[in-house]
Order: C-alpha cells, then structure tokens, then sequence
C-alpha cells in the first residue's frame, strides 16, 4: 500500500515538474519573439530620431499621392480617377498602381479618426511600413514554427529582422508596395501550409484572400502565385499527394485567382 502511494505521489510530482518546465520553455519562447519583434520595429522606427518625418524616394511620394486622393473623394471616384497632372494631354489611370497599399492605409485612416483618434494620412503613410515590417517578422515566426518548430519559427523570426533588404524596404517613411508585399506573401505561405497540413478549407480560404491581397498591393505576387504550383508539383512527384494537398491548392489559388480578377475587371 506504501509503495502504490509513493508510486503514485512521484508521478504526480514528475507531471507537475514537465508541466513546469514546459511552460517556463513556454515562457522563454514568447518573451524571445516579442523582444525580436520590438527591436526589429525599433530600428524600423529609428528614422524618426534621427531626422524630420519625410517619405523617402520617388515612388513612395506617387504611393502618398494616390492614397491622398482616395482619402478625400472616395473608392468610387479612385477607380474612376484619369491623372492628368502625371501624363499631360492624354492623362493616365491612376488606380492601376495596384490599390492595395492605398487601401489598407486609408482604411486604418478612416478607422483611426472615427475612433476619435486624430491623425494625419501623411503620419499614417509614415509609420505604416514600420509597423508592417515588425508584423511580417512576427508572421515569419508562426511560418517557421508551423514547417518545422518553435526554434526554426525564433531563428526565422531573427534573421528577417535584421535582414538588410527588409529593413531597408519597411524602414518609416518608405511608404511603397514592398512594405505589405513580404507580409502578404509570409500570410500566403503560412495558411497554405496550414492547409496542407489539416485540409481543413478555412486555412486554404484564408491562403487565397492573403494570395488575393498580395496580389492587388505588389507586382511581385506573380512569384508566391507561381511557386504554389511548383511546391504542389514537387509533393506529387514525391508521392505526397493527398486530399488535404488538393484542398491546399485549389482554395489558395482559385480564391486568389478569382479576387485578383475581380480587380482585372
């Protein structure tokens, strides 16, 4: 009877040490993926100490320029926008800059003074790609989290965060379509894999709408639209072919397709 007791009372003590030592990794874990994310968007940021608050290169002000007319006549009259301030006498149509980026910014905008919150479109073009950076950094954690583990999600984390090319991209002020392209591209993946993963058609419906986004912000969609494709082909070669794989692909690319075409036209 003794024994059964000890027995019983050191395996209780043995759960509560792993559910112990579990969440102390647990705990180490978060407090390792917020501390990179908040120094990724502190040096993102950092432009603001250093200097006045001005968007950066040519392409950003066209960016600002395009977001400032959609804040102040609407999504109708955006769409229906000939500039003929950039091309004199012909004119050209201005919403076929891809309005994703415009969009998302002068939702937050919208979003923000109807809160009581007051802030300007040009604050907003500003700070945007700094706080995006530092979201793609954390997206890139959950993307290697889910492909392999928590320590390939940390170290994929870091790596983005000091990234040149990314840093340099979402660094505040450069207000252009690589800001969101990255992110809707890490969301693309993210959500694929789920998909492959679980089949389940939420997680292949949410590739598709991230595919979709990306594809009205960036130019560069055409590379997450295509390497789609080439990773299913891949697993079928191997013999990876299964149901949940099919789900994955048609979710990701017909919802993508059909939200991208829905701009087309």
């Amino acid at each position: 009877m003794k024994l059964k007791l000890k027995s019983r009372f050191l395996d209780f003590r043995d759960k509560i040490r792993t559910k112990i030592r579990v969440k102390k990794e647990n705990f180490v874990f978060i407090i390792c993926i917020i501390l990179i994310v908040f120094i990724a968007f502190l040096i993102r940021i950092s432009p603001v100490f250093v200097g006045p608050n001005l968007i950066k290169a040519f392409d950003p002000w066209i960016q600002y320029y395009s977001a400032e007319y959609l804040s102040q006549n609407g999504i109708y009259e955006y769409f229906h926008w000939r500039d003929f301030k950039s091309w004199y006498p012909e004119g050209i149509e201005r919403f076929r800059l891809r309005p994703g980026l415009q969009l998302t910014v002068c939702v937050i905008y919208w979003v923000l003074n109807g809160l009581g919150i007051p802030i300007q479109l040009y604050d907003v073009c500003y700070y945007f790609p700094a706080f995006a950076g530092a979201l793609t950094v954390f997206v890139m954690y959950f993307l290697g989290k889910e492909i392999l583990d928590k320590r390939t999600g940390l170290l994929a984390a870091f790596f983005l965060a000091f990234n040149p090319g990314h840093m340099q991209r979402t660094v505040a002020g450069f207000f252009d379509n690589e800001t969101i392209g990255i992110l809707g591209t890490l969301l693309t993946l993210l959500f694929f894999v789920k998909a492959v993963k679980t089949g389940k058609i939420h997680h292949a419906i949410l590739a598709g709408l991230s595919l979709g986004y990306l594809s009205l912000s960036w130019g560069g969609y055409v590379y997450t639209l295509l390497i789609i494709p080439l990773l299913t082909g891949i697993l079928i070669l191997v013999d990876k072919y299964s149901p949940r794989l099919l789900i994955a692909y048609a979710g990701t690319e017909g919802v993508g397709i059909l939200v991208y075409s829905l701009y087309i036209n």
